[in-house]
């Protein structure tokens, strides 16, 4: 991408002051630049380039690159431990941001500036992988691990945040010493019969992320945050969690079910939906209502939504969620295992139906209230708190959609009825879960001007989904429904194109009027389904053309 379209990405109006003129910090492009090139090697260039070779002997390089990661991260422990809670007395669980420009606190930032290289040079393990042709360790858990870390580290660091992450980093330069001690000692084949402590390694990590969550959420529930903006918070918990979730996932696969612990429901390996598994056998943990409180407070919320039904409290949404995870995970599949499918077909008709109905009534409505009455701006609508008729009958379209989208949930349950377990997949769960909590957290504090347009070009492609879903059902009108593969396009065109608004908004003074936590939670959000939806089109539709072409 271009220097000018990068530049909406991040301003520099919050920054850090003290890493102006630091190369690879001033600009993001670098940083994408360098992740862009890993994704393409890992998953195009790389497995083409060994299709036909044998795996190369990168033995010793591997040694070297191990031995250069367990000196690298000793040292930031270390330097880190002595400068952060020796020297300037930090503070294990809210130490504010500061810009303070003394000797330990320059020493301290050049460390954190140091060790963003050392994460990024991670990225070399899945290029081993790749050049020694053991592409199945390349999974979803890897490669978003790595890149979360160091785009996360990445932004908290420019922009002045490094401070809530000082512990963070610790722990993990920790824990990636013993790791890559394990993967050193492994490249002996003398030493593999005392590596029994493997899955301890995965244990340490999740552990790692029960306190980094524990302490966001500590931060979040003070008076001030620590001094820091809300949505870096919500921010670092929705990225913890992703990857706490992960490890949980891989830990059940890789160690309890093959000591016998656990018995397989569906086998599914893919890259895009490793994360499926992480309710089954672990269950859903519901928190409590007043750690649910330390979520959201009362002081931001839109005072419009106060009194309704399902937006007082954020347990209705989170308990039917849970609900919904439990039954498509652990509790249909195990009521199913011994029946034969329901039939579901005339539920789905009359649901299908229903789905196109109400999405044209939204579509239909809100671009008569927002766009004609109210006269939205398509870019940059500043949230308000209007209450003429209008705004109000918009804000109630805006309840009852959310209502619909939570209809989508029963689209999983029919899968699962009809023992189509294959078709529960990570993006399909994970898509539906985003647009639900997001459009209730949007709408309940007051950003739901920001996702109008987001959300009318959504209920638009869900019109056209539910639309092929009805006339799938019908076996006479099946050859006529060639163009399946252009519903995904056309998703993955809504995410760009929301992306872009976003990243627009992003890039004006005042941010529009809305956070910038709000606006990175959101472009987080929506770039994580455009990757997942990308690589279902490549896995889907390209793959397979390309072995249709073989064949011939």
């Amino acid at each position: 991408m271009k220097t000018d379209l990068l530049g909406l990405l991040i301003d520099d109006s919050g920054r850090d002051p003290r890493f102006i003129g630091y190369p690879f910090v001033d600009s993001p492009k670098y940083i994408l630049a360098i992740s862009a090139a890993y994704l393409a090697f890992i998953f195009y260039i790389g497995p083409r380039f060994m299709r036909d070779r044998k795996p190369l002997p990168i033995k010793p390089l591997i040694r070297i690159f191990n031995t250069y990661q367990i000196i690298a991260n000793i040292s930031v422990v270390c330097s880190m431990s002595y400068l952060a809670f020796y020297k300037l007395r930090y503070s294990i669980i809210c130490e504010p941001p500061d810009a303070k420009m003394d000797i330990d606190s320059l020493r301290l930032h050049r460390i954190g500036y140091y060790y963003l290289y050392v994460r990024l040079s991670d990225y070399f393990d899945t290029v081993f992988f790749v050049l020694a042709k053991k592409q199945s360790h390349v999974t979803f858990l890897h490669v978003y691990h790595h890149l979360c870390v160091c785009l996360n580290g990445w932004l908290y660091m420019r922009q002045g945040w490094a401070n809530i992450g000082a512990l963070g980093g610790l722990i993990n330069a920790s824990i990636h010493t013993i790791m890559y001690i394990y993967f050193l000692l492994a490249t002996f084949p003398t030493m593999r019969r005392h590596l029994w402590w493997k899955k301890h390694l995965t244990l340490l990590q999740m552990a790692q992320f029960i306190a980094m969550i524990s302490q966001f959420v500590i931060v979040y529930s003070q008076h001030d945050h620590c001094g820091y903006p809300k949505g870096v918070l919500i921010n670092g918990i929705i990225n913890v969690l992703i990857i706490f979730l992960l490890f949980v996932a891989f830990y059940i696969k890789t160690y309890l079910r093959s000591e016998g612990k656990i018995t397989k429901v569906q086998p599914d390996t893919s890259i895009v939906t490793i994360l499926g598994h992480l309710v089954h056998e672990g269950g859903c943990v519901i928190m409590k209502n007043d750690l649910l409180s330390l979520i959201l407070d009362e002081n931001g919320r839109d005072p419009r939504f106060i009194g309704y039904p399902f937006y007082d409290s954020p347990k209705y949404l989170l308990g039917i969620s849970a609900v919904y995870l439990a039954f498509v995970y652990y509790i249909g599949p195990r009521f199913m295992r011994n029946r034969k499918p329901v039939h579901v077909k005339p539920y789905i008709r009359i649901f299908n139906a229903f789905q196109i109905f109400a999405n044209i009534l939204y579509v239909g409505m809100t671009t008569y209230l927002a766009y004609y009455k109210l006269n939205f701006s398509v870019v940059c609508e500043p949230p308000n708190i209007k209450t003429d008729t209008d705004s109000l009958r918009l804000q109630k379209v805006g309840y009852y959609y959310l209502y619909v989208r939570l209809s989508d949930y029963l689209d999983t349950m029919f899968f699962v009825l009809a023992k189509k377990q294959s078709h529960v997949t990570f993006l399909h769960v994970f898509h539906h879960l985003t647009v639900c909590c997001n459009c209730w957290l949007y709408m309940r504090q007051g950003w739901m001007n920001m996702v109008t347009l987001a959300y009318l070009v959504n209920a638009a492609i869900h019109i056209v989904m539910y639309s092929y879903f009805l006339l799938a059902t019908f076996p006479s009108m099946r050859p006529y429904l060639w163009w399946k593969k252009y519903l995904t396009l056309l998703q993955i065109m809504q995410f760009v194109a929301v992306i872009s608004q976003w990243m627009v908004a992003y890039s004006q003074p005042n941010n529009c009027g809305y956070s910038k936590g709000v606006l990175i939670n959101g472009m987080i959000n929506v770039f994580i389904l455009l990757a997942l939806f990308v690589a279902f089109y490549v896995k889907t539709y390209l793959r397979q053309e390309r072995k249709a072409i073989k064949a011939q």
